[in-house]
């Protein structure tokens, strides 16, 4: 085999100019260049085959799935801090004014600051809940439609090879997905970090 200097096509040894370019070719390769371009070729090969599979995650989905597992721990961080927010501001409110649903202007703060732990509890589930199904659709494609197609598989024996459109539709859904719970943790983030400044 002979590689070309100029464009580094590799060819038969009983050519004397490249193929591609058009350039003089030197000597053949030895023994230990051919082996390692066999090698590099089948490196090639292996990653062509592995990117035209139904499944294969990109490297893009791998990283937004990453991305999802740490919006979900900043998710149960938010939790964990609602929860221990909650248990300490009904302490300061006299139980007339917490039982009552009156308003009183001097624990008008701890009462806005309960309701502002409700809201950003029920946008940290929702994120967290929207983000560990992102995660799994973008980490585990084939997993997701092993799991949504078992009934056809085990029942009707029915063949589910996804279609093009599948494809499309189930990579659309989990960066929709991805993008809402972002998006609710994000806020979630943003309305409840104010809250522990405001007197």
């Amino acid at each position: 085999m002979k590689k070309c200097k100029k464009c580094g096509t590799v060819q038969n040894d009983d050519r004397s100019t490249c193929v591609d370019c058009g350039a003089v070719l030197g000597s053949p390769m030895t023994e230990k260049e051919t082996e390692l371009h066999k090698a590099e070729l089948d490196d090639k090969l292996e990653g062509m085959a592995e990117r035209t599979e139904d499944f294969y995650v990109p490297p893009r989905d791998k990283v937004m799935g990453i991305l999802c597992i740490f919006g979900v721990i900043a998710a149960v961080v938010l939790l964990i801090l609602c929860g221990t927010a909650q248990k300490g501001i009904p302490g300061e409110i006299p139980d007339d004014v917490m039982f009552s649903g009156g308003h009183s202007h001097e624990y008008h703060f701890q009462q806005a600051r309960l309701n502002t732990i409700d809201t950003v509890q029920i946008l940290s589930l929702l994120g967290l809940t929207i983000l560990i199904f992102a995660g799994i659709m973008l980490l585990f494609p084939k997993f997701m439609w092993q799991l949504s197609t078992l009934r056809y598989r085990l029942f009707h024996g029915w063949d589910t090879t996804p279609s093009d459109f599948a494809l499309f539709l189930r990579k659309t859904a989990a960066y929709i997905l991805f993008v809402l719970g972002m998006g609710c943790v994000i806020v979630a983030y943003w309305v409840y970090l104010p809250s522990l400044f405001v007197t």
